[in-house]
């Protein structure tokens, strides 16, 4: 509800998810898209350089009345966080200011207020785990001192704010690919959503 996502199923079992499911959104490493989405809805938003990427044009495909499936059958192999690192300040950067970049680009007026509140919770949560070790904020602290994970959170948010005007720009523009309704596109937060404890405390 505040942008971040997590992929389905990371870190569990493959056999728990052995149906036909739908998601909300494609993994960009492993997605096939519709040659008619992407004329649509256009592809990868270049300024977003890595991460929160495929997030972001699989929102753009669902505002235009697209929907996403997840295939048992289909394998794929990705070397993951291969751009920058598992647990690099490069990517802590790019996740944090590009999520942000995601709600003022896409999100109902409505959830962008409420954004700040599943932010505070889930940094709430992400503090807990860098100081008991959980989760990838622990991870990141057991490499980083902490004090470099609240730097990374101020530069995302002076990235985004430096942004706004472009990004509200860009925000206008894709009025005019949006088919569904807003009903529907608050539903979406509560069918696929992700609790702020399994972000901040799983790896």
């Amino acid at each position: 509800r505040d942008g971040m996502s997590r992929g389905l199923g990371r870190l569990q079992p493959a056999d728990l998810y052995d149906e036909p499911l739908e998601v909300f959104a494609p993994s960009g490493c492993a997605a096939m898209y519709r040659r008619e989405v992407l004329d649509a809805v256009g592809t990868f938003d270049p300024d977003f350089f890595a991460y929160c990427e495929d997030m972001d044009l699989g929102m753009r495909a669902r505002l235009a009345g697209w929907s996403c499936w997840y295939v048992p059958e289909a394998r794929v192999y990705h070397h993951y966080s291969g751009t920058a690192g598992k647990y690099s300040p490069f990517k802590a950067y790019l996740v944090e200011r590009n999520h942000l970049w995601l709600v003022v680009k896409l999100f109902p007026l409505r959830l962008i207020l409420a954004s700040p509140w599943y932010a505070f919770v889930r940094y709430a949560l992400q503090a807990y785990g860098v100081f008991s070790g959980k989760g990838a904020a622990g991870k990141f602290a057991s490499e980083l001192p902490a004090y470099k994970l609240v730097v990374i959170l101020f530069r995302a948010y002076w990235a985004t704010l430096t942004r706004l005007p472009e990004l509200i720009r860009k925000r206008r523009d894709l009025r005019k690919i949006v088919k569904v309704s807003r009903r529907e596109i608050l539903s979406w937060f509560d069918r696929f959503g992700i609790s702020a404890m399994e972000l901040a405390l799983q790896d």
